[in-house]
């Protein structure tokens, strides 16, 4: 009588298969009861758990089962097959906020949003003077960079005073927020391989102009497209592109003034989740965002900057760019970069520039 023949007549190994199952649920109700403090930090660990559970069967069903060599050997082919054919078929197309997994047949057509020609009709529509309507929002997190809006009231009651929408238009991938002066809501979008600027008019959703360069960053956790948010001083527009593209544009054409690539110019690297700094512009024109007078470091005179977190060492971890040229002016410390944006406050009694890094 062979071990085979042997092992099917004591019948098939049972209790194994129950004491990793038990554990398995055992270990994913500890989780959501008591591990970790953020859902993704609970489905990270119920995915790894799950993974641990069928590798453990898998061992158990080829090796301990004492089901026949025939059974095991379809249960190990039909694994390999599964593990072959799933991404052949499907992909990650990205993750949901809380780290699930996005899946898409993987002959799915990826388009690209088509790239909006400005339409001259809002151009003349447009020419509100930034800085001027109470509503502008010239940069991240506000005109002064604390979430805060000032003599804006809305309605308490969305049930009985429903907003009502004005306008909608198909954007680009990315995770840009707005900045509105006057008529114009400024942000960027990821339109193929392209990085976009975006100007849109803030009454019609009309794209007034559009600046666009070749850069593209992807990843399947941190998702595609630019992510900081542009800001706008005076006449111009500053944004800065997931990839460490630094450009200064026109605000009322949308045409590049300079460019600069802070990642290759302060010898850094692109974040692992992109780089997400929102310019900080200090020493701008009264009216449009952070006004702020610094020195440039002379002594002699003042001058208008553009602060970035651009992650290099040797004093380059935070800089800062003359805003009328993008001249370099100035850079500190030697952390990598972070995912804030820099902010200027007074403590202590002295003027400062905080920055959350890595």
């Amino acid at each position: 009588m062979s071990r085979t023949e042997a092992n099917a007549q004591r019948g098939i190994r049972w209790w194994p298969v129950a004491v990793i199952l038990l554990l398995a649920v055992g270990a994913v109700v500890w989780i959501w009861m008591f591990y970790g403090r953020h859902r993704q930090d609970k489905n990270l660990a119920t995915a790894q758990v799950a993974i641990y559970a069928f590798l453990l069967l898998l061992l158990w069903c080829l090796a301990f089962s004492r089901l026949r060599w025939q059974v095991r050997v379809g249960v190990l082919g039909g694994v390999v097959g599964l593990v072959a054919l799933v991404p052949a078929l499907v992909r990650i197309h990205g993750v949901t906020g809380d780290l699930i997994p996005i899946l898409e047949w993987r002959w799915k057509h990826k388009s690209a949003p088509l790239l909006i020609a400005p339409r001259q009709a809002a151009l003349s529509r447009a020419k509100a003077q930034p800085g001027q309507g109470i509503a502008d929002y010239p940069q991240f997190l506000g005109p002064h960079r604390n979430a805060t809006v000032d003599g804006t009231r809305l309605a308490r009651d969305w049930k009985a005073q429903p907003p009502q929408a004005l306008w909608r238009q198909p954007v680009g991938l990315g995770w840009s927020g707005f900045a509105v002066a006057g008529n114009r809501a400024i942000t960027q979008e990821q339109r193929g391989e392209e990085e976009v600027v975006v100007c849109y008019d803030l009454l019609s959703g009309t794209v007034l102009w559009t600046y666009a360069y070749t850069a593209h960053y992807q990843s399947t956790l941190a998702g595609e497209g630019p992510r900081a948010t542009p800001t706008i001083a005076g006449h111009r527009v500053y944004a800065q592109g997931a990839t460490g593209i630094l450009n200064c544009l026109d605000l009322e054409t949308g045409k590049a003034i300079w460019s600069k690539d802070i990642v290759q110019d302060n010898h850094s690297h692109v974040s692992e989740w992109g780089m997400s700094c929102s310019p900080l512009v200090m020493g701008a024109p009264s009216g449009s965002a952070e006004v702020q007078t610094v020195s440039a470091g002379d002594g002699k005179h003042d001058e208008e900057l553009v602060v970035v977190s651009a992650g290099g060492s040797e004093d380059r971890s935070l800089v800062a760019y003359r805003a009328a040229d993008g001249k370099f002016v100035w850079g500190g410390g030697n952390d990598s970069a972070g995912y804030s944006s820099p902010y200027h406050t007074i403590l202590a009694g002295l003027p400062q520039i905080l920055i959350f890094n890595s």
